[in-house]
């Protein structure tokens, strides 16, 4: 053990000779972190914090560093070129991108490059790398973890006794070192010491996958399969979130399918030498209700990574069948691939295609509920929500194009949105059935102030904090000095006039002889008006 720990600290301490682009690479991004931390402030503007770095890129530490290693083995030159990649990426702005699939992918094809290794390899092989790969990724970020808190420890006790302030930041500079150069250069050595050895995993590894993983695939085969039987018999579609579980459910038994190539004792060969047949009734449940889904509400994004999902799956099912096309490399190239198109390339992304399809679905939704302003030929927002509400199959209409409009407004930003369709204010929650059992308490529409008030006499404003208002359910009653001094019976004016809740502009303002009260929005719930006061008001006086 003694000699083991001795060869690989000797190892670690070469590293930056053997990986020398990994440890400028490390370095760099240390330098950038620092000049991010050293450097960022609160801009009040924009809410975010804003540097003299582009401190985004940091995120992409881990996706450039993969492709770096196994560049290291490709090709010398490419290898060395791969350093700069990141400059470029720092001209960019890559904040929207962090919160995109796009960027989950990212990490996926990171992972996808680090096990599928730099030659070709048969499925043993395969296997045994990228458990190779897997757990010495894992054991180096334990030993980077462990080193990072004895450092702490060590710094933090020193500052301690001698009684020295830390300097600002210090701690987070650590971890930046620690987890960008140091970690970076063990994970390197770790995933390359006896990287190409084929051997059976060790044993906790052996028990994991025996008596955990594989009888787990089994029992969620059981589960899907009564699933599938109880829709069979009662004839129904099935839930939207099963599609995800059987995804779900693929990949893990892929993995213990892969797996078994490199164990000694195959404990479950009965089962997954029959995967194919047995993965049949749940792709047939996972198309059935995807494709249901996507001729009802088009593709997003998601729904096309998840055809895309369903599609990949499928083939590498297939691919079980025979042992010429049982390649589990292949199977992972095949996966890289995909990623590399639908994500990364304009056009044919899943991001494009999926707003292109709500694009259409918008425009066809505005046309079917004549959404339309006559005069402006873009969205109509003023719209009679308390009709609507009164019609269950109206308010699922108005709640599917609220979304659709959401979705659109999110891809393309409210400028371009607002500019090609005009503005919308509604959310899905403003168009809840009036009548539904199971509505909750809270349920309620609201109303706020859209058009300007023309003051007249009233020209005098008066301080509100100086006023208190109460609504006891049925009147508006301001007060000052516990003295009467308006008293606005909202919900009779209400009662004499129904019209007034379709358009509720009118509510907000009221008058008598020497006071003007301006509302800012009103809440009414079930045609009844219930609070008043949390949007706050103006008082105006008349000219003495």
């Amino acid at each position: 053990m003694s000699t083991k720990l001795k060869s690989l600290l000797q190892q670690l301490l070469l590293s930056p000779r053997k990986f020398p682009v990994e440890f400028v690479l490390g370095l760099a991004f240390f330098i950038i972190a620092v000049w991010n931390t050293e450097t960022h402030v609160w801009n009040e503007n924009t809410a975010e914090y804003e540097s003299a770095v582009n401190g985004d890129i940091l995120w992409f530490f881990v996706p450039l560093m993969a492709l770096t290693l196994w560049l290291h083995r490709v090709n010398r030159w490419a290898y060395y070129v791969s350093f700069f990649i990141f400059l470029p990426l720092m001209m960019l702005d890559l904040k929207p991108f962090l919160w995109t699939y796009g960027f989950t992918f990212t990490y996926v094809l990171a992972a996808i490059l680090l096990i599928i290794g730099n030659r070709r390899l048969d499925n043993r092989s395969f296997a045994a790398h990228a458990l190779h790969v897997a757990t010495q990724i894992f054991f180096g970020l334990i030993i980077s973890g462990l080193l990072y808190m004895a450092v702490l420890a060590i710094c933090a006790s020193f500052f301690y006794i001698f009684g020295i302030d830390e300097p600002q930041y210090f701690y987070e500079h650590i971890a930046q070192f620690v987890f960008l150069v140091l970690a970076s250069q063990i994970c390197c050595t770790l995933v390359r010491q006896n990287e190409d050895v084929v051997e059976e995993p060790f044993k906790i590894l052996r028990i994991i996958l025996n008596f955990i993983l594989s009888p787990a695939v089994i029992i969620y085969t059981v589960i899907l399969y009564t699933y599938f039987i109880k829709i069979v018999f009662v004839w129904d579609l099935p839930k939207g979130g099963v599609a995800w579980m059987v995804m779900g459910f693929i990949t893990v038994a892929l993995i213990g399918r892969v797996a078994q190539s490199i164990l000694s004792h195959r404990y479950y060969d009965w089962f997954y030498n029959r995967f194919s047949f047995i993965a049949i009734p749940p792709l047939i449940m996972y198309w059935i209700g995807s494709i249901y889904r996507i001729r009802l509400y088009s593709f997003t994004e998601s729904r096309f990574y998840l055809m895309v999902a369903g599609v990949l799956m499928t083939l590498f099912v297939l691919m079980l069948f025979h042992k010429r096309t049982r390649r589990y490399q292949l199977m992972a190239l095949i996966f890289g691939v995909a990623i590399i198109l639908f994500t990364y390339i304009p056009g044919i992304s899943a991001k494009s295609i999926g707003l292109s399809c709500q694009k259409q679905r918008l425009t066809e939704l505005i046309s079917e509920l004549k959404l339309t302003d006559a005069k402006t030929g873009k969205l109509n927002d003023d719209i009679d929500t308390w009709s609507i509400k009164q019609d269950s199959m109206m308010c699922e209409r108005y709640k599917d194009v609220s979304s659709v409009i959401k979705y659109v407004r999110d891809g393309i930003g409210d400028k371009e949105f607002e500019a090609k369709y005009g503005k919308w204010s509604h959310s899905e929650y403003s168009f809840s059935y009036a009548k539904a059992k199971d509505r909750d308490y809270s349920d309620y529409d609201s109303y706020s102030r859209r058009n300007p008030v023309e003051l007249g006499e009233y020209t005098i404003m008066l301080p509100s904090k100086a006023y208190q208002c109460n609504y006891n359910d049925t009147t508006v009653i301001v007060t000052l000095n516990k003295d009467t001094v308006l008293e606005y019976p909202i919900q009779k004016i209400v009662s004499q006039d129904r019209s007034l809740l379709r358009h509720p502009e009118p509510l907000l303002t009221y008058r008598n002889d020497s006071l003007m009260l301006i509302l800012e929005g009103i809440c009414i719930r079930d045609s009844v008006i219930t609070d008043v006061r949390y949007y706050g008001l103006q008082l105006f006086r008349k000219q003495k």
